[in-house]
Parts: C-alpha cells; sequence; structure tokens
C-alpha cells in the first residue's frame, strides 16, 4: 500500500482526519456525498455546472453521449477535489488543520495523532 497524507482537525469531540485521494464515495453520490457534509454552496455550484453543460450538449449535439460526460467530468472533479472540500468545510467551520500526518490506512492515522500527541 501507499502512505496517504491525513490532515488534523482537533475539535471539541476529538480530532478528525481527512485524506488526501480520490473519494470513490464522492464521485458516485456526488449530490447526496455534498449534501451529508453540508457543502450546500459546492452543491448548487455542481448542479449549475451540470445542467449548464447537459443543456449546452443537448442543444449542440442532440442525441449525443455528451450529457453523460458531462455529468461523469463534474462527479468525477468531486471526487478528486473531496478532501479539499471537507478541509475548507472544517476550517469555516472553526477546526482548521494543525498537522499533517503520514500513514497508510485511517486507523494508523489515528494511532500517530494519538501517540503523537503523547510524546
Amino acid at each position: 500500500m501507499r502512505a496517504v497524507a491525513y490532515t488534523v482537525h482537533p475539535g471539541n469531540s476529538g480530532a478528525e482526519l481527512v485524506a488526501e485521494r480520490f473519494s470513490f464515495t464522492a464521485f458516485l453520490f456526488t449530490p447526496v456525498w455534498l449534501l451529508a457534509h453540508g457543502a450546500f454552496l459546492a452543491l448548487g455550484i455542481w448542479a449549475g455546472v451540470v445542467m449548464a453543460g447537459i443543456a449546452g450538449a443537448i442543444f449542440l449535439l442532440p442525441g449525443s453521449p455528451l450529457p453523460l460526460f458531462v455529468y461523469l467530468g463534474a462527479s468525477l472533479y468531486v471526487g478528486l477535489e473531496a478532501g479539499e472540500v471537507r478541509r475548507r468545510l472544517l476550517a469555516r467551520a472553526g477546526r482548521p488543520a494543525v498537522k499533517v500526518v503520514m500513514a497508510e490506512t485511517l486507523g494508523e492515522a489515528e494511532d500517530r495523532v494519538v501517540l503523537g500527541a503523547r510524546s
């Protein structure tokens, strides 16, 4: 496995770790993922881009598979930027990143945060 960078965002109920990697969940279920994380502005922008792209594709090239590619492209972008969306939402909520931990799994990253805090 490869090591992944996790940013640590402390809070009252513990720290939240955000991975810097592609999110299949955000890619496959983009609108639901954005709603679940409270990214309402990002959801509006994503929906606007998708609707404008689909409308343009239908108007310019009717009968082509371009609307599907527009939807997949916008969802792919959210999947690639999912970690950054979560980091910005946490920072806006008063929980900025305090450090970065490299680990192969989330459990290992949590261990490094806990053990690093005690030493």
